[in-house]
């Protein structure tokens, strides 16, 4: 039996080297031609580091959210093992905002807060100080409308990760820690978050990712990106200029942004990667 498991990942290993040079192939040659076609009619630099630079400081912000969203799910997770759930009303509840698509999302929350809006008018009716006050347009709230958007939305899934990483951990190591006269925050902070440490940093990544690159549809129902880039994420410049600025620069442009997100995340990955074979290795 494991003369042919080993056979089969053999093939396996064979096949998907293969289908990586096809892709290399048929991919790498065209991308390369789009380039040097770009830079060849293009007369200005098709990557600004000054845009560069915004874009990563918008994406950093959002980033915040993923710091609320741990510490929300991590106390959530670690009362439901306290007390041997794996799910509760509460959760099922903040699915709901999980499956509604973002765009919907989006526009649920700017029709609450646009100047314009059903519901804006309906309390300058009410109040009449709120008709001189344009939420949107401040960009302090933007951003925190943005990250509480994404925090309901994203808490659920958080917490499925964390409870997958809790599976691993046996109740008896939290009873012995009791015993011992350890309080909920040493148990929390000195057990419970090393052992599931892979679990946070593999959430952690995949909203990163997510943030930079499918954020579009939440924030052009509510900012458009502006004021200006003042919110334009990554994905939102890149499909801004993919599809506003005509010809082979706009292509060409977005495609340097896009490589620059993947060679960024490889630059990060690939030392927590190493760091964690090597912490393996140690036990």
């Amino acid at each position: 039996m494991r003369h042919y498991m080993k056979a089969f990942l053999d093939l396996y290993r064979k096949s998907l080297l293969l289908i990586s040079l096809f892709v290399l192939f048929f991919y790498a040659i065209p991308l390369v031609v789009l380039l040097f076609d770009g830079i060849q009619i293009s007369s200005r630099s098709l990557v600004d580091i000054d845009i560069l630079l915004v874009l990563l400081r918008n994406t950093l912000v959002l980033c915040i959210s993923i710091v609320v969203i741990l510490a929300i799910a991590l106390l959530i997770c670690y009362n439901l093992f306290l007390h041997h759930k794996r799910t509760s009303s509460f959760l099922m509840v903040m699915l709901i905002p999980f499956i509604i698509p973002c765009s919907l999302l989006g526009k649920l929350a700017y029709l609450f807060f646009a100047y314009d809006g059903p519901i804006h008018v309906v309390l300058s009716s009410c109040i009449p100080s709120l008709n001189k006050v344009d939420w949107l347009s401040n960009v302090t709230f933007c951003y925190s409308l943005l990250i509480f958007l994404i925090c309901i939305s994203s808490i659920a899934e958080c917490i499925i990760y964390l409870l997958a990483g809790l599976n691993r951990l046996s109740y008896t190591i939290v009873e012995a820690a009791q015993c011992d006269g350890a309080n909920n925050t040493t148990i929390l902070w000195r057990i419970v978050i090393p052992s599931i440490t892979e679990s946070i940093v593999l959430y952690a990544f995949s909203l990163a990712s997510w943030i930079s690159t499918a954020s579009y549809a939440l924030i052009k129902p509510i900012t458009g990106g502006g004021p200006g880039l003042a919110t334009t994420t990554f994905d939102y410049y890149i499909i801004r200029q993919y599809f506003n600025v005509s010809g082979i620069t706009g292509e060409t442009s977005a495609t340097l942004y896009s490589i620059i997100i993947f060679i960024g995340y490889c630059l990060v990955l690939i030392p927590f990667y190493f760091l964690y074979r090597r912490k393996n290795a140690e036990y």
